[in-house]
């Protein structure tokens, strides 16, 4: 069975998060979608479906089952059982095809009550290019945000001192007094990574 789903900025060919859907995809071509593109503080964009502007990516059809979309939204940032806490939200939109007809497909957009840092970009088709924070991130620190990210509760995740000096410097972890713990930065880098 397939899934329609609308892959732009961050999910787009050849950019972070395509990885994550590429060996799902059984066909694609490139489309358009009405919304506003947010730009967050780490520098990778997200779509909300409210608006007019034309933000370009791919039609694709994911090979893929019901069962599967728990596993892409949990990878994704996104949880159907309370959504006003998920970073992310999969929402159906309307995609304009290349041709100028339309079809319904699935993306996921940005929360509206988590955008506090993101900035919206006015044109969507040349978005400015902001250095990538993930881009920066050494293989090491990068493996400290993921690790930190699936601690539960007070869990301490152990970190030497120049790591530690490295994250503080990028405001991505706060120091919580006997742990740390990823700050807003640090959340959205997490969902990327």
């Amino acid at each position: 069975m397939g899934f329609k789903f609308f892959l732009y900025g961050v999910y787009d060919e050849g950019q972070k998060c395509h990885s994550r859907f590429q060996n799902l995809i059984s066909s694609q071509q490139k489309a358009q979608v009405r919304g506003t593109l947010y730009q967050l503080s780490c520098g990778l964009t997200l779509l909300q479906p409210e608006g007019d502007a034309l933000v370009s990516g791919l039609l694709v059809d994911l090979n893929i089952n019901e069962s599967h979309w728990p596993y892409l939204d949990a990878m994704n940032g996104y949880n159907e059982c309370s959504p006003k806490k998920s970073f992310l939200l999969r929402k159906t939109v309307e995609v304009i095809l290349a041709d100028g007809s339309s079809i319904q497909a699935q993306t996921y957009c940005i929360n509206d009550d988590k955008k506090t840092s993101a900035k919206p970009v006015t044109e969507p088709m040349a978005v400015p290019q902001k250095e990538i924070l993930i881009d920066r991130l050494t293989d090491r620190q990068q493996l400290y945000i993921r690790k930190l990210s699936q601690a539960k509760g007070r869990e301490i995740v152990p970190v030497d001192m120049a790591l530690y000096r490295e994250l503080m410097s990028l405001e991505l972890i706060v120091d919580k007094g006997r742990r740390l713990a990823l700050t807003s930065l640090g959340q959205e880098v997490s969902l990327f990574l």
